[in-house]
Protein backbone atom coordinates (compact mmCIF):
# COMPACT_ATOMS: atom_id res chain seq x y z
CA UNK A 1 0.00 0.00 0.00
CA UNK A 2 0.66 3.50 -0.76
CA UNK A 3 0.83 5.08 2.54
CA UNK A 4 0.39 8.89 3.73
CA UNK A 5 0.76 9.89 7.34
CA UNK A 6 -0.41 13.78 8.22
CA UNK A 7 1.56 15.34 10.99
CA UNK A 8 0.22 18.69 11.87
CA UNK A 9 3.69 19.90 13.29
CA UNK A 10 7.60 19.97 12.37
CA UNK A 11 9.12 16.63 11.14
CA UNK A 12 11.66 15.57 12.49
CA UNK A 13 11.52 14.70 15.20
CA UNK A 14 8.88 12.70 16.33
CA UNK A 15 9.23 9.08 17.74
CA UNK A 16 5.81 7.87 17.53
CA UNK A 17 5.71 8.92 13.58
CA UNK A 18 9.26 7.86 13.12
CA UNK A 19 8.54 4.29 14.37
CA UNK A 20 5.33 4.14 12.46
CA UNK A 21 7.22 4.69 9.24
CA UNK A 22 10.04 2.26 9.82
CA UNK A 23 7.06 -0.16 10.60
CA UNK A 24 4.92 -0.07 7.60
CA UNK A 25 8.05 0.45 4.96
CA UNK A 26 9.55 -2.91 6.49
CA UNK A 27 6.39 -4.69 5.85
CA UNK A 28 6.47 -3.28 2.09
CA UNK A 29 4.55 -0.07 2.07
CA UNK A 30 5.70 3.02 0.86
CA UNK A 31 5.41 6.24 2.97
CA UNK A 32 5.09 9.79 2.40
CA UNK A 33 4.36 11.89 5.04
CA UNK A 34 3.15 15.50 5.33
CA UNK A 35 4.03 17.39 7.83
CA UNK A 36 4.65 21.65 8.89
CA UNK A 37 7.65 23.88 8.00
CA UNK A 38 8.98 25.74 11.18
CA UNK A 39 10.55 27.58 8.62
CA UNK A 40 13.47 27.68 6.22
CA UNK A 41 12.85 23.88 5.72
CA UNK A 42 12.88 21.94 2.30
CA UNK A 43 9.80 22.19 0.61
CA UNK A 44 10.62 17.81 0.19
CA UNK A 45 12.73 15.81 1.39
CA UNK A 46 13.69 12.40 2.21
CA UNK A 47 14.32 10.74 6.38
CA UNK A 48 15.34 7.43 6.70
CA UNK A 49 13.81 6.27 3.67
CA UNK A 50 10.52 8.49 4.33
CA UNK A 51 9.61 10.74 1.60
CA UNK A 52 8.54 14.30 3.15
CA UNK A 53 6.51 16.97 2.22
CA UNK A 54 5.96 20.12 3.99
CA UNK A 55 3.16 22.54 4.15
CA UNK A 56 4.98 25.80 3.63
CA UNK A 57 4.93 29.41 5.89
CA UNK A 58 8.40 30.53 4.14
CA UNK A 59 7.83 34.74 3.16
CA UNK A 60 5.27 37.03 4.19
CA UNK A 61 2.75 36.20 1.08
CA UNK A 62 3.03 31.98 2.27
CA UNK A 63 2.79 33.44 5.88
CA UNK A 64 -0.87 35.02 5.44
CA UNK A 65 -2.04 32.42 3.71
CA UNK A 66 -0.94 29.96 6.02
CA UNK A 67 -2.78 31.88 8.80
CA UNK A 68 -5.97 32.95 6.91
CA UNK A 69 -5.93 28.91 6.67
CA UNK A 70 -5.94 28.20 9.91
CA UNK A 71 -8.35 30.83 10.62
CA UNK A 72 -11.03 28.77 8.34
CA UNK A 73 -9.83 25.91 10.28
CA UNK A 74 -10.73 27.39 13.61
CA UNK A 75 -14.20 28.54 12.21
CA UNK A 76 -15.31 25.52 9.85
CA UNK A 77 -13.02 22.59 10.73
CA UNK A 78 -11.17 22.47 7.14
CA UNK A 79 -7.69 23.39 6.58
CA UNK A 80 -7.57 24.82 3.15
CA UNK A 81 -3.57 24.85 2.83
CA UNK A 82 -3.51 21.23 4.03
CA UNK A 83 -6.38 20.19 1.96
CA UNK A 84 -4.51 21.41 -1.18
CA UNK A 85 -1.24 19.71 -0.36
CA UNK A 86 -2.80 16.29 1.25
CA UNK A 87 -4.55 15.54 -2.25
CA UNK A 88 -1.78 16.37 -4.09
CA UNK A 89 0.30 13.73 -2.34
CA UNK A 90 -2.96 11.42 -2.48
CA UNK A 91 -3.09 12.05 -6.11
CA UNK A 92 0.75 12.18 -6.87
CA UNK A 93 1.88 8.87 -5.09
CA UNK A 94 -1.72 7.10 -5.62
CA UNK A 95 -2.20 6.45 -1.50
CA UNK A 96 -4.29 3.76 -0.75
CA UNK A 97 -4.67 5.21 3.10
CA UNK A 98 -4.17 8.73 4.45
CA UNK A 99 -3.27 7.90 8.18
CA UNK A 100 -3.70 11.18 10.46
CA UNK A 101 -2.32 12.16 13.58
CA UNK A 102 -4.77 13.98 15.91
CA UNK A 103 -7.79 15.70 15.99
CA UNK A 104 -7.07 19.30 14.32
CA UNK A 105 -6.81 18.02 10.50
CA UNK A 106 -8.64 14.65 10.31
CA UNK A 107 -11.67 16.06 9.30
CA UNK A 108 -9.49 17.69 6.27
CA UNK A 109 -7.77 14.41 5.72
CA UNK A 110 -11.75 12.72 5.71
CA UNK A 111 -12.96 15.16 3.26
CA UNK A 112 -9.61 14.48 0.87
CA UNK A 113 -10.50 10.97 1.66
CA UNK A 114 -14.37 11.15 0.58
CA UNK A 115 -12.76 13.09 -2.84
CA UNK A 116 -10.05 10.58 -3.84
CA UNK A 117 -12.10 7.39 -1.92
CA UNK A 118 -8.75 6.32 0.48
CA UNK A 119 -9.48 5.24 3.58
CA UNK A 120 -7.89 7.84 6.44
CA UNK A 121 -7.41 6.45 10.21
CA UNK A 122 -7.43 8.06 13.11
CA UNK A 123 -4.40 7.88 15.41
CA UNK A 124 -5.03 10.02 18.68
CA UNK A 125 -2.09 9.83 21.29
CA UNK A 126 -4.20 12.07 23.30
CA UNK A 127 -7.49 12.54 24.70
CA UNK A 128 -8.00 15.44 22.30
CA UNK A 129 -11.20 17.86 23.65
CA UNK A 130 -10.56 16.95 27.20
CA UNK A 131 -6.53 18.13 26.59
CA UNK A 132 -7.73 21.78 25.34
CA UNK A 133 -10.49 21.67 27.75
CA UNK A 134 -7.51 21.57 30.80
CA UNK A 135 -4.86 24.06 28.69
CA UNK A 136 -8.33 26.84 28.85
CA UNK A 137 -9.01 26.14 32.13
CA UNK A 138 -5.30 26.40 33.25
CA UNK A 139 -4.96 29.55 30.56
CA UNK A 140 -8.18 31.81 31.92
CA UNK A 141 -9.86 33.99 30.46
CA UNK A 142 -6.96 36.86 30.86
CA UNK A 143 -4.65 35.25 29.32
CA UNK A 144 -6.16 34.43 26.72
CA UNK A 145 -6.95 37.82 26.11
CA UNK A 146 -2.66 38.47 26.47
CA UNK A 147 -2.49 36.34 23.71
CA UNK A 148 -4.77 37.24 20.60
CA UNK A 149 -4.53 34.10 18.60
CA UNK A 150 -5.53 31.90 21.61
CA UNK A 151 -8.22 34.63 22.09
CA UNK A 152 -9.30 34.01 18.38
CA UNK A 153 -9.24 29.83 19.41
CA UNK A 154 -11.16 30.32 22.51
CA UNK A 155 -13.91 32.56 20.52
CA UNK A 156 -13.91 30.20 17.34
CA UNK A 157 -13.79 27.00 19.39
CA UNK A 158 -16.05 25.98 22.26
CA UNK A 159 -15.59 23.00 23.82
CA UNK A 160 -18.63 21.84 22.41
CA UNK A 161 -17.35 22.02 18.81
CA UNK A 162 -14.69 20.00 19.55
CA UNK A 163 -16.53 17.36 21.08
CA UNK A 164 -18.63 17.38 17.84
CA UNK A 165 -15.64 17.27 15.72
CA UNK A 166 -14.43 14.03 17.71
CA UNK A 167 -17.71 12.63 17.32
CA UNK A 168 -18.38 12.74 13.76
CA UNK A 169 -14.54 12.09 12.30
CA UNK A 170 -14.28 9.38 14.65
CA UNK A 171 -17.43 7.46 13.23
CA UNK A 172 -16.60 8.57 9.38
CA UNK A 173 -12.54 7.26 10.03
CA UNK A 174 -11.90 3.72 9.01
CA UNK A 175 -9.68 2.61 11.64
CA UNK A 176 -8.92 4.74 15.21
CA UNK A 177 -5.88 3.83 17.01
CA UNK A 178 -5.13 4.90 20.37
CA UNK A 179 -2.60 4.90 23.24
CA UNK A 180 -4.02 2.74 25.76
CA UNK A 181 -7.50 0.86 26.83
CA UNK A 182 -8.92 3.63 28.83
CA UNK A 183 -8.65 5.82 25.91
CA UNK A 184 -10.43 2.82 23.57
CA UNK A 185 -13.48 2.59 26.10
CA UNK A 186 -14.07 6.66 26.17
CA UNK A 187 -13.93 6.38 22.15
CA UNK A 188 -16.11 3.21 21.83
CA UNK A 189 -18.81 4.86 24.74
CA UNK A 190 -18.57 8.39 23.58
CA UNK A 191 -18.18 7.95 19.88
CA UNK A 192 -20.63 4.81 19.38
CA UNK A 193 -17.51 3.21 17.62
CA UNK A 194 -17.35 -0.87 16.72
CA UNK A 195 -14.95 -1.74 19.11
CA UNK A 196 -13.28 -3.88 16.20
CA UNK A 197 -12.50 -0.64 14.75
CA UNK A 198 -10.39 0.86 17.52
CA UNK A 199 -6.52 -0.53 18.12
CA UNK A 200 -4.60 0.05 21.06
CA UNK A 201 -1.09 1.43 19.91
CA UNK A 202 1.02 2.80 22.92
CA UNK A 203 4.31 4.32 22.85
CA UNK A 204 7.05 3.23 21.38
CA UNK A 205 10.42 3.91 23.84
CA UNK A 206 13.87 4.01 22.82
CA UNK A 207 15.46 1.26 25.10
CA UNK A 208 18.90 2.47 24.13
CA UNK A 209 18.47 5.79 25.48
CA UNK A 210 17.55 4.69 29.23
CA UNK A 211 20.12 2.88 31.21
CA UNK A 212 18.59 0.05 33.58
CA UNK A 213 19.12 1.35 36.72
CA UNK A 214 21.42 -0.42 39.01
CA UNK A 215 19.50 -3.81 41.37
CA UNK A 216 22.44 -4.51 42.94
CA UNK A 217 21.79 -2.18 45.80
CA UNK A 218 18.60 -1.18 45.39
CA UNK A 219 17.67 2.33 46.69
CA UNK A 220 20.00 4.53 48.59
CA UNK A 221 19.24 5.35 52.08
CA UNK A 222 20.10 8.43 53.86
CA UNK A 223 22.69 7.81 56.44
CA UNK A 224 21.37 8.59 59.50
CA UNK A 225 18.74 5.22 58.66
CA UNK A 226 21.93 2.92 58.10
CA UNK A 227 23.76 2.48 61.57
CA UNK A 228 27.63 2.00 61.48
CA UNK A 229 27.78 3.86 58.51
CA UNK A 230 31.24 6.19 57.94
CA UNK A 231 30.67 9.80 57.91
CA UNK A 232 33.26 10.22 55.81
CA UNK A 233 31.82 7.69 52.88
CA UNK A 234 30.30 10.58 50.38
CA UNK A 235 28.95 7.40 48.70
CA UNK A 236 26.90 6.49 51.40
CA UNK A 237 25.76 10.07 51.82
CA UNK A 238 24.46 9.91 48.76
CA UNK A 239 20.47 11.09 49.08
CA UNK A 240 18.22 9.06 47.42
CA UNK A 241 17.24 10.53 43.89
CA UNK A 242 13.59 11.30 42.75
CA UNK A 243 12.77 12.35 39.70
CA UNK A 244 9.45 13.51 37.84
CA UNK A 245 9.14 14.44 34.01
CA UNK A 246 6.01 15.73 32.29
CA UNK A 247 4.13 17.89 30.73
CA UNK A 248 2.15 18.78 33.76
CA UNK A 249 -0.46 21.08 32.38
CA UNK A 250 -2.45 21.45 36.10
CA UNK A 251 0.20 22.58 38.76
CA UNK A 252 -1.73 20.10 41.55
CA UNK A 253 -0.03 16.97 40.77
CA UNK A 254 3.51 18.72 40.91
CA UNK A 255 2.20 20.38 44.42
CA UNK A 256 1.14 17.10 45.64
CA UNK A 257 4.76 15.42 45.53
CA UNK A 258 6.31 19.20 46.91
CA UNK A 259 4.25 18.79 49.51
CA UNK A 260 4.76 14.94 49.94
CA UNK A 261 8.54 15.73 49.76
CA UNK A 262 8.35 17.95 53.01
CA UNK A 263 6.91 15.49 54.89
CA UNK A 264 9.85 12.54 53.54
CA UNK A 265 12.58 14.63 53.95
CA UNK A 266 12.02 15.16 57.62
CA UNK A 267 13.41 11.30 57.76
CA UNK A 268 15.09 10.54 55.09
CA UNK A 269 18.30 12.37 52.77
CA UNK A 270 16.43 12.54 49.66
CA UNK A 271 17.02 15.20 46.17
CA UNK A 272 14.10 15.36 43.64
CA UNK A 273 14.76 16.81 39.98
CA UNK A 274 11.22 18.30 38.71
CA UNK A 275 11.39 18.38 34.76
CA UNK A 276 8.31 20.23 33.40
CA UNK A 277 7.29 20.94 29.79
CA UNK A 278 4.30 23.11 30.38
CA UNK A 279 4.88 26.74 29.42
CA UNK A 280 4.44 29.08 32.54
CA UNK A 281 4.24 26.00 35.30
CA UNK A 282 7.90 26.69 36.72
CA UNK A 283 7.01 29.87 38.16
CA UNK A 284 4.32 28.70 40.26
CA UNK A 285 6.46 25.42 41.48
CA UNK A 286 9.34 27.61 42.05
CA UNK A 287 6.70 29.40 44.38
CA UNK A 288 5.75 26.10 45.51
CA UNK A 289 9.24 24.97 46.72
CA UNK A 290 10.56 28.40 48.49
CA UNK A 291 6.90 28.27 50.33
CA UNK A 292 7.64 24.75 51.93
CA UNK A 293 11.63 25.51 51.87
CA UNK A 294 12.75 22.69 49.84
CA UNK A 295 15.16 24.97 47.63
CA UNK A 296 18.21 22.74 49.37
CA UNK A 297 16.55 19.82 47.71
CA UNK A 298 14.74 20.23 44.54
CA UNK A 299 15.90 21.19 41.14
CA UNK A 300 13.62 22.58 38.50
CA UNK A 301 14.49 22.27 35.13
CA UNK A 302 12.77 22.95 32.20
CA UNK A 303 12.11 20.43 29.16
CA UNK A 304 14.90 21.05 26.89
CA UNK A 305 15.03 17.64 24.82
CA UNK A 306 14.53 14.16 24.96
CA UNK A 307 18.03 13.45 25.36
CA UNK A 308 18.46 15.28 28.45
CA UNK A 309 15.23 14.18 30.09
CA UNK A 310 16.92 10.46 29.92
CA UNK A 311 19.80 12.02 31.74
CA UNK A 312 17.60 13.01 34.47
CA UNK A 313 15.62 9.64 34.44
CA UNK A 314 18.16 7.21 34.55
CA UNK A 315 19.92 8.86 37.36
CA UNK A 316 17.03 8.47 39.61
CA UNK A 317 16.19 5.88 42.52
CA UNK A 318 12.61 6.60 42.58
CA UNK A 319 10.60 8.09 39.40
CA UNK A 320 7.07 9.33 40.12
CA UNK A 321 4.28 10.25 38.38
CA UNK A 322 2.07 12.30 40.72
CA UNK A 323 -1.24 12.94 37.65
CA UNK A 324 -3.82 14.41 39.43
CA UNK A 325 -7.34 12.90 38.36
CA UNK A 326 -9.43 14.55 35.21
CA UNK A 327 -10.67 13.92 32.04
CA UNK A 328 -7.65 14.09 30.26
CA UNK A 329 -5.28 11.80 32.42
CA UNK A 330 -7.99 9.11 33.03
CA UNK A 331 -8.12 8.30 29.34
CA UNK A 332 -4.13 8.83 28.36
CA UNK A 333 -1.12 7.13 29.09
CA UNK A 334 1.49 9.47 29.11
CA UNK A 335 4.50 8.38 27.46
CA UNK A 336 6.90 9.16 30.15
CA UNK A 337 5.42 6.35 32.31
CA UNK A 338 7.06 3.79 29.76
CA UNK A 339 10.20 5.71 29.76
CA UNK A 340 10.45 5.19 33.34
CA UNK A 341 9.65 1.67 33.06
CA UNK A 342 12.71 1.60 30.49
CA UNK A 343 15.11 2.73 33.09
CA UNK A 344 14.40 -0.38 35.38
CA UNK A 345 13.61 2.13 38.77
CA UNK A 346 10.48 1.63 40.47
CA UNK A 347 7.71 3.75 40.52
CA UNK A 348 5.16 6.09 42.73
CA UNK A 349 2.32 6.36 40.38
CA UNK A 350 -1.46 7.87 41.30
CA UNK A 351 -4.51 5.68 41.18
CA UNK A 352 -5.48 7.92 37.93
CA UNK A 353 -6.44 4.84 35.56
CA UNK A 354 -4.17 4.27 32.87
CA UNK A 355 -1.00 5.15 35.89
CA UNK A 356 -2.80 2.76 38.27
CA UNK A 357 -3.41 0.07 35.51
CA UNK A 358 -0.49 0.02 34.16
CA UNK A 359 2.02 -0.47 37.14
CA UNK A 360 -0.42 -2.78 38.88
CA UNK A 361 -0.34 -4.97 35.99
CA UNK A 362 3.49 -5.10 35.76
CA UNK A 363 3.66 -5.05 39.63
CA UNK A 364 6.26 -2.00 38.83
CA UNK A 365 5.89 0.15 42.18
CA UNK A 366 3.55 1.54 44.14
CA UNK A 367 0.31 3.33 44.10
CA UNK A 368 -0.75 6.78 46.02
CA UNK A 369 -4.13 8.24 45.99
CA UNK A 370 -4.03 11.55 43.92
CA UNK A 371 -4.47 14.59 45.54
CA UNK A 372 -3.25 13.15 48.80
CA UNK A 373 0.36 14.03 50.12
CA UNK A 374 0.25 11.78 53.22
CA UNK A 375 -0.52 8.86 50.73
CA UNK A 376 2.39 10.00 48.16
CA UNK A 377 4.99 10.52 51.10
CA UNK A 378 3.81 6.96 52.46
CA UNK A 379 4.39 5.23 48.97
CA UNK A 380 7.70 7.15 48.61
CA UNK A 381 9.14 5.94 51.87
CA UNK A 382 7.59 2.43 51.30
CA UNK A 383 10.28 2.23 48.73
CA UNK A 384 13.01 4.12 50.54
CA UNK A 385 12.76 1.45 53.46
CA UNK A 386 12.48 -1.56 51.16
CA UNK A 387 15.38 -1.34 48.81
CA UNK A 388 15.23 -5.30 47.92
CA UNK A 389 11.36 -4.42 46.88
CA UNK A 390 12.22 -1.27 45.20
CA UNK A 391 14.31 -3.78 42.85
CA UNK A 392 12.23 -6.36 42.31
CA UNK A 393 9.57 -3.40 41.15
CA UNK A 394 12.32 -1.95 38.80
CA UNK A 395 13.29 -5.34 37.61
CA UNK A 396 9.52 -6.00 36.57
CA UNK A 397 9.20 -2.71 34.88
CA UNK A 398 11.75 -3.25 32.82
CA UNK A 399 10.46 -6.63 31.55
CA UNK A 400 7.17 -5.11 31.28
CA UNK A 401 8.29 -2.96 28.74
CA UNK A 402 10.06 -5.54 26.51
CA UNK A 403 7.12 -8.08 27.07
CA UNK A 404 4.18 -6.03 26.83
CA UNK A 405 4.75 -2.88 25.40
CA UNK A 406 8.33 -3.01 23.29
CA UNK A 407 7.42 -1.46 19.76
CA UNK A 408 7.80 -4.83 17.64
CA UNK A 409 4.64 -5.80 19.04
CA UNK A 410 3.14 -2.15 18.64
CA UNK A 411 4.49 -2.19 15.05
CA UNK A 412 3.08 -5.62 14.13
CA UNK A 413 -0.56 -4.48 15.59
CA UNK A 414 0.16 -1.74 13.03
CA UNK A 415 1.09 -3.55 10.02
CA UNK A 416 -1.46 -6.16 10.83
CA UNK A 417 -4.54 -3.30 10.54
CA UNK A 418 -3.19 -2.21 7.52
CA UNK A 419 -3.06 -5.46 5.86
CA UNK A 420 -6.52 -5.75 6.61
CA UNK A 421 -7.49 -2.42 5.10
CA UNK A 422 -5.68 -3.51 1.94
Amino acid sequence: MNICLVLPRAFPPDGRVEREARALRADGHAVTLVCANRGGEPTRDHVDGTRIVRVGTDGVRDGVAYAASALTNLAVGVHPKWYRTVERVVKRERSDAIHVHGLTLLQTALLVGRRRDVAVVSDLRENAAAAIRTQRERTGLRGALARPWLATERTLTPPTRWDHLERSCLRRAEHVFTVCAEMKAHYVDRCALDPDRVTVLTHGVDRDRFAAASTDGGVSVAVADRPGCDDHDDDERRPAELACVGDFGDPRGPVTLLSALERVRRHRQVHLTLVDATDGLERALGEAVRERGLEDVVTLECWADDATVAERVNGADVLVAPAVSTPYTETTLPRTLLEYMATGAPLVVTDVAPLERTVTEADAGVVARAGDPAAMADALCRLLDDPAAAARYGENARRALERRYDWERQGERLCRQYRRLA
